[in-house]
């Protein structure tokens, strides 16, 4: 079969923090910015180049804010500088990666031949209603958008709507992520740990300077952008991520049970709790396993070893690697978000 081609009309300036009027009512929307504007996938058999056009009238799911200049305010975010253009195409390809929350594809604008990520998410899921999915999506969009400055984080560079599914395009990471190289590979050396390490610790500060608790550490999340031994790493799946303000906490618990911190089970928690996976992370790195899972382990389990006092470490495992985690996993989930920065301020 071949490959979906897109072709959209896009707008010179966008504002990504804004969803459009055309949602379900429910949601918030700023009524300063303007209508949404749509753009049509093409309807068509298949062309002589093997690709397929289908289509219907789309939209894109933010406003766009016409003859604005570009600002870096809190008030609104920074243009994503989209390219102007009556004919956006992209062009799907191989299929990366697939979850419960949708597919991601390799997808090529036909213009520039520049190869993104296109995650493809359904509007409509068992059990969940559509506002809640809009809801969710349009919080990760603008999670995306305060952290559009930082290296170590996917960037977003589109988003649009169809009447059934949401594409965010965002960097193309070529290397796979993180959970499946150490499926190759067991363990990293302590060199390499450290520039993954260093690399997640700048992305996690560049959460917390923006008020954000990124909620769900796990090697699955941390993209190489190229392949092994290259082990530049940047943050991705935002779909956890909450904004926080200074000095409160949250009450709602997300992530993965092996990698969530204490105060995730008694519900008092801020952004403190992503250090505390990303120690559990380092030791995994090093160790080559968990340290409170097993083959039979339960949520419940996992909470009972979470729980002070901690014995994490065989007597066998090297020294340093002991100090280091023990650092992470002890007393850095009382601490605040300075941690990260002053963590993530060393070289690789």
């Amino acid at each position: 079969m071949g490959s979906l081609q897109y072709s959209a009309a896009v707008l010179p300036a966008w504002n990504l923090t804004y969803l459009p009027t055309v949602l379900p009512s429910g949601l918030p929307v700023d009524n300063a910015y303007t209508p949404l504007h749509t753009f049509k996938r093409l309807c068509g058999t298949s062309r002589r180049d093997g690709t397929h056009q289908i289509g219907h009238t789309c939209s894109l799911v933010c406003k766009a804010q016409l003859n604005t200049p570009t600002t870096t305010s809190d008030t609104c975010m920074p243009s994503l500088d989209w390219p102007v253009g009556s004919h956006e195409r992209f062009r799907l390809g191989e299929q990366l990666g697939k979850g419960s929350f949708g597919a991601v594809f390799i997808a090529t604008d036909i213009e520039t031949e520049q190869e993104y990520a296109m995650k493809v998410l359904p509007k409509h899921r068992a059990g969940v209603s559509q506002l809640v999915t809009l809801h969710k999506f349009n919080q990760e969009v603008e999670v995306m958008t305060h952290l559009r400055s930082c290296r170590q984080c996917i960037h977003l560079h589109g988003v649009y709507q169809d009447a059934n599914h949401l594409f965010m395009v965002l960097d193309l990471c070529k290397g796979g992520h993180l959970g499946d190289l150490l499926q190759m590979q067991g363990l990293l050396t302590e060199k390499e740990a450290r520039c993954v390490i260093t690399d997640v610790l700048r992305a996690l500060a560049a959460c917390h300077a923006q008020c954000i608790c990124y909620g769900d550490i796990k090697p699955s999340n941390m993209l190489l952008l190229q392949p092994y031994p290259d082990l530049e790493v940047k943050l991705a799946d935002f779909g956890l991520s909450t904004f926080v303000a200074p000095g409160t906490q949250l009450k709602k618990r997300t992530g993965t049970p092996v990698y969530m911190a204490p105060e995730l089970y008694t519900g008092t928690h801020g952004v403190e709790c992503d250090l505390w996976g990303l120690g559990m992370l380092m030791y995994q790195l090093l160790a080559g396993r968990l340290p409170f899972w097993g083959g039979d382990t339960t949520a419940m389990k996992v909470f009972e070893r979470v729980m002070p006092p901690y014995k994490l470490l065989r007597s066998s495992e090297p020294v340093s690697m002991a100090a280091i985690c023990s650092n992470m996993l002890v007393g850095l989930h009382h601490s605040t978000s300075a941690a990260a920065n002053h963590a993530s301020g060393g070289n690789r």
